[in-house]
């Protein structure tokens, strides 16, 4: 799977940023979807119930374990 989360600069919610998430699983067209990010960061529960299992799993791995 290949995943993307980039900072929507441009659509502020209340002062809060949003993220473009895009994510493509084999086989299958790209997806996106905006999202504020939860207090807890990419591997908040609360993220599972906007977005995939698969793509929340896939963007932890990419952003949080890689930054440790």
């Amino acid at each position: 799977m290949k995943v993307f989360a980039s900072p929507n600069t441009e659509i502020m919610l209340g002062g809060a940023i949003l993220w473009e998430i895009c994510w493509q699983r084999k086989g299958e067209d790209m997806f996106s979807q905006l999202v504020q990010l939860p207090p807890g960061g990419w591997s908040d529960p609360l993220l599972k119930k906007v977005l995939p299992k698969d793509v929340v799993d896939a963007l932890i791995t990419k952003y949080e374990l890689n930054e440790k």
